[in-house]
């Protein structure tokens, strides 16, 4: 099958083995892909896997295939790909994120901590890596670091979203503090982002005393915590007004 694809692909267009290690390098790259295009990421990684074997430094190889594994939940071989990766270019932040967020897919936070001091010592100021320590102190049950790091991720960036929405969810697990301050951080991020909204309002034709149909649609409805804080919403429509689906 491979073959087929391989030669369907390249052969209409009159590509050719090149003689020079370089081009044949360049085409097993252009297979793997091609293949990876056609969906057919197990038969791109076997192309990867060939392609290392010439080439056992190539990083761009070594991270592609790692993509490749992950996306097949492959984490182990994954893994050892973004590591040897990592190893060649250890001052690659990308790289570095990579291996992290798998390690700490995999549970290994400690391995995950370390990928992301790592970025730290490249660049103090990196947001997204002071949000992922403070994913991996969360995880270790430590709300109170985890909202240190948040913190510093968003004074580092006032925008990042995710980092805000961790910290709001930490709060959640601190001994000792009030409902009353999480509930104090949730309104103050809540006039942030409605400040910066243009204000709209949306005219509909009369309907008479026909109600007007609402439907609300959510995978998170059912057993998310997210159904909790939609509840008082639906529970507090005019039933005269609105029919809530």
């Amino acid at each position: 099958m491979l073959g087929r694809l391989i030669a369907s692909t390249f052969g209409g267009l009159g590509v050719r083995w090149g003689k020079s290690a370089e081009q044949r390098i360049a085409r097993l790259f252009e297979q793997a892909k091609q293949l990876e295009g056609a969906k057919q990421r197990a038969a791109a990684v076997d192309v990867y896997r060939e392609l290392l074997r010439r080439q056992p430094g190539n990083v761009d190889a070594l991270s592609a295939c790692g993509d490749l594994l992950c996306d097949l939940n492959r984490h182990e071989e994954a893994s050892r790909c973004y590591e040897s990766a990592v190893a060649l270019r250890p001052d690659s932040r990308k790289l570095l994120f990579k291996l992290g967020n798998l390690y700490w897919l995999m549970g290994r936070l400690t391995d995950a901590e370390d990928c992301f001091n790592q970025i730290l010592a490249l660049a103090p100021s990196d947001a997204q890596a002071l949000n992922n320590l403070g994913l991996v102190r969360q995880e270790e049950g430590d709300p109170q670091q985890a909202e240190r790091f948040y913190r510093a991720a968003i004074e580092s960036d006032p925008g990042y979203l995710d980092a805000r929405s961790n910290l709001l969810l930490c709060l959640n697990y601190q001994d000792g503090r009030s409902a009353e301050s999480v509930y104090r951080e949730h309104i103050a991020w809540a006039q942030e982002v409605v400040s910066g909204l243009p204000e709209r309002a949306v005219a509909y034709p009369h309907r008479g005393h026909k109600r007007l149909r609402v439907g609300y649609v959510s995978p998170d409805l059912k057993t998310h915590s997210v159904a909790y804080f939609f509840e008082p919403l639906p529970s507090h429509h005019d039933a005269s007004m609105f029919d809530i689906y």
